[in-house]
């Protein structure tokens, strides 16, 4: 058996089994193998023409080795009447060519066909019994495959002309330049529509293209389905790349792929995910399953059940979040809530933003329903007050206005029920349970504080209260500062009352004079304006008191205005000089039950002195004659007291010792005084002296006289 490589093609003309009148035309089996019983057969068909053809008659006949001498206009292969034209193969026909305006072609089963009065059409082959192809308008063209129409077959054959289907089955190009390229039961209903291939896909929108996939449906206007399956492009320009069941409603709307998706409005978009529905105006959704983007040009970018409600809202991910306020957004995290607009959930779970421009970063449970307030983590913080912050912790709330809450645990800027604008500006750090209620009052940490004076302040402790205006708690516990610009700075139960007054620390110290000041120690009070107490149980009760006290367990009172009282049971030492290791070289002290100074008891050590010069006493004794001592008192107008004394220029002038004229130094008046002493000393020895001298002369005269008038009487005898 040989195998052809040409097709062997005759006319012949006046022959009995040929009938050129029919236009018929014999072609050997299309299977391009020559069989024995087809070489018998093309042999004798041969040798029957052989005489016709070698006659030189005016038949003529294309040659099986090929022809010379043609000319295309005048020799050609074909009819010149007006009938058509069947290329056949065993005895079926193959291919025709049809007489109409523009010739129409077709090939394959004889079943495939064109409507009577098309013009243009061609099918290249394919088809089959009960399952032909065909084209029903002008310029139609089906490729192959079977049981497909390019064409609407209305009886019009230019409504749909130009309809084109590549192959596949049961295709229908129904519109003008309407396009199939194959695959199975697809339509192409619309002008320029076009289906690429897959299965029962419609293209039924003007323009509109499904490239493949499963039942896709592309009838807006200009919609496009790349693949997939069951997805639909309704809108305008709308668009499916792929998956399931995905639907792209809007003008301009597309949808990535996913499953159940649907891309409702103006320019929405869907990238993928599940069961994700874009409504509003260019609103997006990347991903995840089970989200809304509702509001025009929301966004939603992955997570599940999540809503963008408003315009310009935005949810990044998570689970059943809504922003729905118009630009707000929420990160991420479970059931948050950004209901106003601007508002912003960065994350967390059951968080809710309720008022413009407000936000929550993260945490849980927290409600922030202030004017661009903002809490930053934590659980269960909650925030009214416009500009309002929380930092953290839990069950913290800032009420005021600008108020700032740090962290810590019930803490609260403001008092609940009233108006946001009362405690403006306060802080609280952090610690538990603390109350900033003043305007600018702040808290830095500790326990159950309460700062409820305009710009109090309390650093930390517990249970401590600063009523008062500017007043200031460092710490400790349980102390109250009501007085405005009081001060305590620690302790236990301490209390600043007075105006400016001040308690450095201690315990059950009451500082109630204005300008009082009590530095510490235990049970002081200190009521008298500008009054100072420390110690232990020091009563300054005089305007201008100054009063010390130790540590016994007794009341120790002023007892006049600005006195300074000490109660010193055990001394009092003071100090004026040093030496070189610090060791004390001048000053007095007041010992234990003593009623009067004394030096310090190293002040008048030899080995502390140096450049020492002996004094004359007399001339000291006779110099200090000639100071003058007067009584006087002091130049004051409070109980005008006298003393005796001399004065110190006077006393400098004579001496010339210490270290001012305006003052006397103990010690030198001291040394004046035991110089002088001496002097004296030595003048009455002198004097002493001489009163001996004389009184024994006194004595021998007397004897002397004693004996002459003893004498004279025993004479007289």
């Amino acid at each position: 058996m040989s195998k052809l490589t040409f097709t062997v093609v005759f006319i012949v003309s006046g022959l009995s089994y040929l009938s050129p009148s029919h236009g018929q035309v014999f072609d050997v089996d299309g299977d391009l193998l020559v069989g024995p019983h087809e070489a018998i057969e093309l042999s004798r068909l041969w040798k029957q023409a052989a005489p016709a053809i070698g006659s030189g008659t005016s038949v003529d006949a294309w040659n099986l080795s090929g022809n010379t001498g043609t000319d295309p206009n005048s020799n050609f292969l074909g009819t010149t009447d007006f009938q058509n034209l069947e290329l056949r193969v065993n005895g079926t026909r193959a291919l025709l060519l049809e007489l109409s305006g523009v010739p129409n072609l077709v090939g394959g089963h004889e079943s495939n066909n064109t409507t009577i009065g098309v013009s243009g059409g061609s099918i290249a082959g394919g088809g089959e019994l009960n399952a032909a192809n065909r084209v029903t308008d002008d310029f139609g063209a089906v490729g192959g495959g079977s049981d497909n129409q390019a064409g609407d077959d209305s009886g019009s054959g230019n409504d749909a002309a130009y309809a084109t289907i590549g192959g596949g089955q049961g295709n229908r190009a129904l519109s003008i330049w309407s396009v199939i390229g194959g695959g199975s039961n697809n339509t192409a209903q619309e002008t320029a529509s076009v289906v690429g291939g897959g299965e029962e896909n419609r293209a039924t929108g003007l323009h509109s293209t499904v490239s493949g996939g499963i039942q896709g449906i592309a009838s807006g206007r200009n919609s496009a389905i790349s693949g997939g399956s069951l997805n639909r492009a309704t809108g305008e320009n709308s668009a499916i790349a792929g998956g399931v069941e995905n639907a792209a409603i809007g003008d301009q709307s597309n949808v990535a792929g996913g499953m159940n998706n649907v891309a409702a409005a103006v320019g929405s978009g869907v990238a993928g995910g599940t069961m994700n529905q874009a409504r509003g105006s260019y609103s997006t959704i990347s991903g995840g399953d089970q989200n809304v983007s509702e509001g025009d040009s929301s966004t939603v970018s992955g997570g599940r059940g999540n809503q963008a409600k408003s315009d310009f809202s935005a949810v990044s991910g998570g689970l059943s979040n809504q922003a729905m306020g118009s630009a707000s957004s929420i990160g991420g995290g479970n059931t948050n809530r950004a209901m106003e607009t601007e508002t912003v959930i960065s994350g967390g779970s059951r968080n809710t933003a309720s008022a413009t421009g407000s936000a929550i970063l993260g945490g849980s449970q927290h409600f922030n329903s202030g004017l661009y307030s903002t809490i930053g983590g934590g659980q269960r913080n909650n925030v009214s007050g416009e500009a309002a912050f929380v930092g953290g912790g839990e069950d913290n709330t800032a009420v005021s206005n600008l108020s700032t809450i740090g962290g810590g645990f019930m803490n609260r800027t403001g008092q609940l029920g009233n108006p946001s604008t009362i405690a403006a500006a306060a802080t609280i750090s952090g610690g538990s349970a603390n109350a900033a209620v003043g305007d600018f009052s702040a808290i830095g940490g500790g326990g159950v504080n309460v700062a409820n004076g305009l710009a109090s302040t309390i650093s930390g402790g517990g249970l401590n209260t600063a009523d008062g205006d500017n007043s200031t708690i460092g710490g400790g516990t349980g102390n109250q500062a009501p007085g405005i610009s009081s001060t305590l700075s620690g302790g236990v139960l301490n209390v600043a009352v007075g105006d400016n007054s001040s308690v450095g620390g201690g315990f059950l110290n009451f500082a109630n004079g204005l300008n009082s000041t009590i530095p510490g120690g235990t049970g002081n009070i200190a009521d008298g304006i500008g009054s100072f107490a420390a110690g232990t149980q020091a009563k300054s009760l005089h305007t201008g008191a100054f009063v010390l006290t130790d540590s016994l367990p007794f009341d120790f009172d002023s007892i006049v205005n600005d006195e300074f009282a000490f109660r010193s049971t055990g001394g009092v030492r003071i100090v004026t000089g040093v030496d070189g290791s610090g060791a004390p070289t001048s000053g007095v002290e007041l010992i234990s039950g003593a009623n009067n100074w004394a030096p310090l008891s190293l002040v008048s050590d030899r080995n502390l002195k140096e450049e020492m010069e002996k004094v004359d006493a007399r001339e000291i004794l006779e110099l200090l004659s000639c100071v003058e001592v007067e009584q006087w008192q002091y130049k004051s107008k409070i109980r005008p007291i006298r003393h005796i004394g001399p004065m110190a220029q006077d006393f400098h002038a004579a001496f010339g010792v210490g270290d001012s004229d305006q003052r006397i130094n103990p010690v030198d008046a001291n040394g004046v005084a035991l110089a002088a002493i001496q002097g004296l000393h030595q003048i009455v020895q002198e004097k002493d002296a001489e009163i001996e001298s004389l009184e024994k002369r006194i004595e021998k005269l007397e004897n002397l006289i004693f004996s002459e008038t003893s004498f004279e009487d025993s004479t007289v005898r």
